[in-house]
């Protein structure tokens, strides 16, 4: 993964150094994705119809947790996420 240019703190930059911490985080989020492709199948299998919305939206509330757990510099996507992300910020710079 030489040839690509990752942001500064996002999550693919954690892949290319696995030596941080947050190295199981980027685990984490391999399982989960594993996880909600595993469900989807089987609600599929028997019938179900689960919307792209549905997905993207478990995607997304999955990658905020990670966001916010971590402190990164990316911005939440999911509105409650956004004002925890902003309180977290905020308390963070009274922090210094």
């Amino acid at each position: 993964m030489t040839h690509y240019e990752f942001q500064k703190s996002s999550l693919g930059s954690f892949i290319s150094d696995p030596s941080k911490e947050t190295d199981n985080m980027v685990y984490l989020y391999a399982f989960y994705i594993l996880d909600l492709a595993l469900r989807v199948s089987v609600l599929e299998t028997i019938g179900a119809i689960v919307e792209d919305e549905i997905k993207e939206y478990l995607l997304d509330e999955h990658l905020d947790w990670i966001r916010l757990e971590k402190h990164l510099e990316e911005d939440c996507v999911i509105p409650r996420n956004v004002l925890t992300q902003m309180l977290q910020r905020l308390q963070e710079g009274y922090g210094e």
